[in-house]
């Protein structure tokens, strides 16, 4: 008998090359969504899929998947994504962002049927991810999660980053679990620049959870109550990624524990991230002992 594989969280997103210029350093790296969040699923022991697009002469992008196990399934473009990210001053959230290349949307028929306990649908910009999409993972099994910023990011015709409210986030939204914004994104959905009002604000619209990251650290929104973790990193040189970094760990701690919980995982692992370019690459030991040095202060 066929028993399907379930993995604990599949994310999909495109994959992208990553141009950063912090000052006077410049990084060229994978990056996207997709890339941050399912490394830290993996490396955290856990199953993780991606789904994902790119150029098939860049399919190398994704020999890190494969080798650390995360099932891989692709589809192909013309060219892959890219983006220079430029940080002008030391400032970490002080940055501008500018678009090189783009891959197609995503259609119907890039979506592979696998089952998942989380999907995390994380797209870098509107209209990388359908309504029509959105609505399918919605009515599968599992939960579903959703990173904002690819519903209300779009590009200039200089390749500037734009962002706009999302028009279509009554309907989208109460497909999704658990959300993310940032604190510039949930004041643009909301007109609200207080954190926690928006987050409530946005729990109308029909997530159960909100997850809401800014330049000090991460707030959560769950069941009516508010619980945020500082970031405690002592350089922000890998602060690309943050956002889907916490996400991804997030979703991971939130399988086996409660909101307030794997808050304060996120921020740990992230701030042990954003110490040094790329991915996560440490371990959970690594992540359980900087809490416990946080919990000792």
């Amino acid at each position: 008998m066929n028993v399907t594989k379930v993995y604990d969280v599949a994310l999909i997103g495109q994959m992208m090359k990553d141009r950063i210029i912090l000052r006077n350093e410049t990084v060229t790296a994978t990056g996207g969504a997709a890339y941050y969040g399912g490394l830290v699923v993996q490396r955290l022991g856990l199953q993780a899929a991606v789904i994902t697009k790119l150029a098939k002469t860049d399919d190398r992008m994704l020999d890190e998947f494969r080798e650390t196990g995360i099932g891989v399934f692709p589809s192909y473009d013309a060219v892959t994504s890219s983006i220079e990210i430029t940080y002008p001053t030391g400032q970490p959230d002080k940055r501008t962002a500018r678009f090189l290349s783009l891959s197609e949307p995503f259609t119907t028929a890039d979506i592979p049927d696998i089952r998942a306990k989380i999907t995390h649908v994380c797209p870098l910009l509107r209209g990388e991810i359908t309504l029509e999409i959105l609505r399918m993972f919605g009515q599968q099994e599992g939960l579903l999660a959703l990173d904002a910023q690819g519903f209300i990011r779009g590009v200039a015709e200089d390749g500037a980053a734009i962002m706009s409210d999302w028009e279509e986030k009554a309907e989208g939204l109460q497909y999704v679990d658990i959300l993310k914004v940032d604190d510039v994104e949930a004041e643009l959905l909301t007109g609200k620049a207080d954190i926690q009002m928006a987050a409530e604000e946005l729990v109308s619209y029909g997530p159960r959870e909100v997850v809401v990251t800014y330049k000090g650290g991460v707030v959560v929104y769950a069941d009516g109550e508010v619980y945020e973790a500082v970031f405690t990193s002592r350089s922000f040189k890998g602060r690309t990624g943050r956002g889907d970094t916490t996400m991804g760990a997030y979703l991971s701690r939130r399988l086996t524990h409660a909101p307030q919980e794997a808050c304060q995982f996120a921020a740990a692992l992230t701030s042990l991230k954003m110490e040094e370019h790329g991915p996560f690459r440490k371990g959970l030991h690594d992540v359980e002992m900087l809490l416990s040095k946080t919990a000792d202060r």
